[in-house]
């Protein structure tokens, strides 16, 4: 294992649907600039999650480099609401909660930075995919710049904002394991990783709606007919099940649908890039998301997603043995993608490593690449 305790387990609601998506945050002991990264985990019906440990090396690796790490589990993996979708449209949207998220919760942990941050947006094999496929940075923050009352996006932003006071607040907090800092909150007994998780989200859940309270009240953004008590909803839904949760979601948001956050641009803020670790390309990405059943595709919104992997810095890392993916496919596609003017594209293929990377070695040769692209990204 390379990544520590999560600083912070919590859940946040999908763009797409409301869905409750699990999610870890981790922060760097040394916190220098406030750079940050997203790392989505493979398909979930074969076993993918969070805790895969490419995933793990990958995170970790970003993570020592003074990275704030993000990663969450789509829907339908582990403790995620829902199902895997047969188009990856869900999943998208998914992954743009995570960066939504997270690109607020950094502008609010520092407003005023001398920099640009990095935002890495990160996958490994499915969640590669979904990196690929995912709008520019910028498209994906129009969604939360003026959301509409009631939206997931709302209750993100509020739900990051919160978050990220709360962390300046307790920003000395003791260390956790191999020194990334926590929250303050406590766990006991010889739980496992996730039922510790569970009860991290849950606790870290109740405080997020009792400090959105407080953000509205303090912003006089409630109703003047009364207040909306989002802490007691969150203890109506202890010891339910996900399903209790989603319908939770639907109804503190219902109960602040007249809430309009005030509008918050965040474009250009940021300095985006792209990573993929053994990417699909070719058949088994149209098996992965039964994309000739996507009626009314629109071919203009792919060809925007490829563009940003050629307008900003991005890099795919893959192995020459890749039993899901011919290297011949992954070779022409990286070729293509670095040959357009100007392009910020890479490729790197890596001799005798497999789609899963327990090759000898090459777990290693991988995570160096990761930690080389990554720090001079930092420069």
């Amino acid at each position: 294992m390379m990544l520590p305790d999560p600083t912070v387990s919590l859940s946040l609601p999908s763009l797409d649907d409301g869905l409750v998506l699990d999610c870890r945050v981790y922060h760097p002991l040394k916190q220098r600039n406030l750079h940050a990264a997203i790392v989505a985990h493979p398909y979930a019906p074969l076993g993918g999650s969070f805790d895969d440990p490419v995933v793990d090396t990958v995170a970790g690796t970003l993570l020592r480099l003074g990275f704030i790490v993000g990663t969450f589990n789509f829907r339908g993996a582990a403790g995620s609401a829902g199902r895997t979708s047969w188009t990856s449209k869900p999943e998208r949207l998914d992954y743009m909660s995570m960066v939504g998220f997270m690109a607020f919760y950094v502008h609010h942990l520092d407003k005023v930075s001398a920099t640009k941050p990095v935002l890495l947006h990160a996958g490994y094999s499915y969640g590669a995919m979904i990196t690929s496929q995912i709008p520019p940075l910028n498209d994906i923050l129009d969604h939360f710049s003026e959301p509409a009352p009631g939206s997931s996006a709302t209750e993100i932003r509020l739900r990051a904002q919160n978050l990220a006071s709360q962390f300046t607040v307790t920003s000395s907090a003791t260390a956790g394991r191999h020194g990334s800092p926590r929250l303050g909150i406590r766990i006991g007994g010889d739980e496992d990783r996730r039922s510790i998780d569970a009860r991290r989200s849950t606790d870290t859940d109740e405080r997020l709606r009792r400090g959105v309270h407080d953000i509205l009240a303090k912003a006089k953004l409630h109703r003047q007919s009364g207040s909306v008590d989002i802490a007691k909803d969150s203890r109506d839904v202890k010891g339910g099940d996900k399903g209790d949760e989603v319908l939770h979601y639907h109804q503190a948001m219902a109960k602040t649908d007249t809430i309009c956050l005030p509008a918050l641009s965040l474009a250009d803020f940021f300095r985006p890039a792209y990573l993929m670790v053994s990417p699909l390309q070719g058949v088994i990405t149209t098996l992965a998301t039964m994309s000739f059943l996507r009626r009314g595709h629109d071919a203009g919104s792919d060809e925007r997603a490829e563009r940003k992997l050629v307008e900003n810095p991005a890099l795919a890392l893959f192995g020459d043995q890749d039993v899901f993916v011919a290297a011949k496919r992954l070779r022409q596609w990286g070729a293509r993608l670095e040959a357009q003017t100007d392009s910020q594209f890479r490729a790197h293929e890596i001799s005798t490593a497999g789609h899963f990377w327990i090759e000898d070695r090459v777990l290693y040769i991988m995570r160096d690449a990761v930690g080389t692209f990554a720090s001079e990204l930092l420069k």
